[in-house]
């Protein structure tokens, strides 16, 4: 009988350091996944009355990496549209396509008072500012470089977002 508990004793501790090894094993594999995954931030619905989204942490993210889908749409950094290309509209957001049909901007507008001028740049401090301006009434924009694209933010002279264009530039 002392034969038979040491043996179920030694099964048991054997099982348990196996179920560890393959539990390390498993998170080790999960963070290299993980770690080479981009970002990402997929809405899809009106966006005039909802701009509190764009001070989601994910959103801000997802937009660096040039990785945001809206409205089931997402730029192609390779499109080529210029001043002219072909705007369509789902919801209330107008995309613009070149003429190869690949996606170059996306354009939403926010219900003023939505959305303040300081909770924005806070939210979005980490990205990259390339130009700013401000009107001699107080609006203006923000422009930000993104990995492969921009996304352009206005605000009226009462420092509310009024409309957000992710997409590229001058192509």
């Amino acid at each position: 009988m002392n034969y038979v508990t040491k043996l179920i004793s030694a099964g048991t501790i054997a099982s348990s350091l196996l179920l560890g090894t393959m539990v390390v094993d498993t998170n080790e594999v999960s963070a290299k996944t993980s770690a080479v995954q981009k970002p990402y931030y997929y809405y899809n619905g009106y966006t005039y009355y909802n701009g509190s989204f764009i001070l989601d942490k994910y959103f801000v993210k997802a937009l660096k990496y040039d990785n945001v889908k809206i409205n089931g749409h997402k730029i192609n950094p390779k499109a080529a549209v210029g001043v002219t290309g072909i705007l369509t509209k789902k919801y209330d957001t107008e995309f613009l396509t070149d003429k190869k049909g690949r996606l170059g901007n996306i354009k939403m507008m926010f219900k003023p008072g939505t959305v303040k001028k300081s909770a924005f740049m806070k939210a979005h401090q980490a990205n990259h500012i390339e130009d700013m301006h401000e009107n001699m009434t107080g609006g203006g924009y923000i422009l930000y470089k993104t990995n492969k694209a921009h996304y352009l933010v206005s605000f009226n002279e009462n420092n509310y977002v009024t409309s957000m264009e992710i997409g590229v530039i001058g192509q």
